[in-house]
């Protein structure tokens, strides 16, 4: 998220709705400390979603193309569940489950210029990406 200097409000916002969540009986510390019955289930993020919601700063949003939740002009990926940087995508792909874009776009930024992979770290998982992609066409988890 960006925000531009004259709009440093919204952070401030932002700050206090999670801080309203903390004395709300949230554990700040815990990513989803309770469950979708909490007034704060996931408290930075529904803290941030209830501070765009009230803002009086200008906000440009996306819709969920925006993220490559579903086709459309993706302009930042998300990766929901399971993370490219962690796990077998090959182990995923044998369960039926490919590898997402935001997965197979992921590997084609790490190279530059924060590189978290060795040259051939980084070749291995993009061949396993790519085998991965290339199973997950013809089979596929209901």
């Amino acid at each position: 998220m960006g925000v531009a200097a004259a709009h440093a409000g919204f952070l401030e916002l932002w700050r206090k709705l999670i801080q309203r969540a903390g004395e709300a009986g949230c554990d700040l510390k815990t990513f989803m400390p309770g469950d979708r019955e909490m007034p704060f289930h996931a408290s930075d993020q529904d803290a941030l979603n209830i501070a765009a919601m009230y803002s009086e700063y200008p906000l440009s949003t996306l819709g969920p193309q925006g993220m490559g939740f579903v086709p459309g002009d993706v302009k930042m990926y998300h990766t929901v569940g399971q993370k490219p940087w962690r796990g077998s995508f090959l182990l995923r792909a044998l369960a039926g489950i490919p590898p997402s874009n935001a997965m197979k776009f992921f590997f084609s930024q790490v190279s530059s210029p924060i590189r978290p992979y060795s040259f051939l770290g980084l070749r291995v998982r993009k061949l396993a990406c790519s085998i991965s992609a290339l199973l997950g066409r013809f089979y596929r988890r209901n």
